[in-house]
């Protein structure tokens, strides 16, 4: 079943040029697959897959958010067509859970800029009880799509559409000190790299490195307090700025960031959770630039720099549930390493309610405020607001079977530039959904 999955993606996309996709994907289902055969066997253990697929026609006035000024004189609508096939392989037992997702996504729009993607997501998700006490887990992840996809909440950048590989494996572990404290500790490796553009881009190859340590509290079934640890290393080996057809300048970065954190999760009511974390930053970067001339290094023009600063992190959240439906509200400020080479704060305001109407509609509603801002107070080139709102109704036939439709409202604006970038769009969703197909159960 596997391999004809596999198979039935590479044919619907018919091109050749995503025949490394395909051989990504075959390489991660193998390499799960002899994992799960690799496993100790236990008393009782549970293998199972569950594929879907998920079919969307979208038109948006706007599809690149990008303002009139800037858009290069391309029209800015498009019409599009995205089709993913999606599969979740995994076995588990009491003693440990490994389960891979997988999806593929074909995009295809009618524009006059090319849109056109083939993306692929990969994620692999492990845990293994050593002992009564100890528990062990690997996550990892893989990642091809474009910049188009994945940096509008991060970057804002979504005017080129270039091809961004992202992959990621680290080692997650807890410790069970009494019945109510514990332990977690857990290690992160990313690598980011995008294709080479003939023209000149903002977005930049990066790596990350993170670590945290948690101590956990479990005061009652209804309250869990805990303090964290954490520690961030991005780095930017290689920034080459063409100043013309002879000069260059070509500079490097890296940014380390220690953070300390407080907080609480606390069910209050039966229908009603809350949470909150509050924190601070400690952040220092390191730049290094030298002149080039005809590609070799000019004696003289090396220069460092360095910067430090400090900030509140911070996130609070409530929760109601309702009897046909539920409710949400969050806001946070955190930072994050981004592809145009700076480290980002974000601060976020979230909403969503969904409400089932009868037993076969659903009526929901997302939004939110997103600001963007560098950690770097003395460059605000790249700080921005981001508004969405996204209200949709589905028509569930079955538990496997929904049909969807909504309206999206997108605009961004930049601090430097009074220009804002407004979209709306409406789409058409299907979703099928296969029962899980599966061994027994443990």
């Amino acid at each position: 079943m596997i391999e004809q999955s596999q198979g039935f993606w590479c044919l619907w996309s018919g091109k050749s040029r995503i025949l490394d996709i395909c051989l990504v994907n075959l390489f991660f289902y193998v390499a799960t697959v002899l994992l799960l055969m690799a496993l100790p066997p236990a008393q009782a253990r549970e293998i199972y897959i569950q594929p879907s697929v998920n079919i969307r026609t979208i038109y948006d006035d706007n599809r690149r958010l990008v303002t009139s000024r800037n858009s290069g004189g391309a029209g800015k609508s498009a019409y599009g067509v995205i089709s993913d096939a999606l599969a979740r392989i995994g076995v588990r037992s009491n003693q440990y859970d490994v389960a891979l997702n997988s999806k593929f996504s074909l995009r295809r729009y009618d524009s006059d800029v090319n849109l056109d993607s083939e993306n692929i997501y990969l994620d692999l998700t492990s845990n293994y009880n050593l002992s009564e006490r100890t528990q062990f887990g690997l996550t990892g992840n893989y990642t091809r799509d474009t910049s188009l996809t994945s940096e509008l909440l991060v970057t804002g950048l979504v005017k080129d559409n270039r091809i961004r590989y992202k992959w990621s494996l680290g080692p997650q572990w807890s410790y069970l000190l009494t019945e109510r404290q514990s332990l977690q500790a857990s290690y992160t490796h990313q690598d980011v790299s995008y294709e080479k553009s003939a023209g000149r881009s903002s977005l930049v190859d990066y790596t990350t490195d993170t670590a945290s340590l948690t101590y956990n509290m479990q005061w009652t079934a209804l309250l869990r307090n805990y303090i964290s640890l954490s520690w961030l290393s991005f780095q930017i080996p290689d920034i080459n700025s063409q100043i013309n057809n002879l000069v260059a300048i070509n500079s490097s970065r890296d940014t380390t960031q220690y953070s300390i954190s407080i907080g609480a999760d606390y069910q209050f009511l039966p229908t009603w959770n809350a949470s909150f974390m509050v924190g601070e930053r400690f952040s220092n970067t390191k730049s290094d630039s030298t002149t080039l001339l005809l590609g070799q290094p000019v004696p003289g023009t090396h220069s460092s720099s360095s910067s430090s600063n400090q900030g509140l992190i911070f996130s609070f959240s409530v929760d109601k549930q309702f009897e046909v439906g539920n409710a949400g509200l969050s806001y946070s400020r955190s930072t994050s390493a981004s592809g145009n080479g700076r480290l980002q704060v974000f601060e976020r305001l979230q909403a969503n309610f969904d409400h089932k109407i009868t037993d076969h509609l659903k009526f929901a509603l997302t939004g939110g405020i997103n600001k963007t801002s560098n950690s770097n107070t003395r460059n605000s080139s790249s700080n921005r607001t981001y508004y969405h709102v996204t209200p949709t109704l589905s028509w569930i036939f079955n538990r496997q079977l929904n049909l969807s439709a909504g309206y999206r409202y997108r605009n961004q604006k930049y601090a430097n530039n009074n220009e804002a970038a407004i979209s709306n769009a409406v789409f058409l969703n299907f979703n099928y959904q296969w029962d899980k197909l599966k061994t027994q159960r443990y």
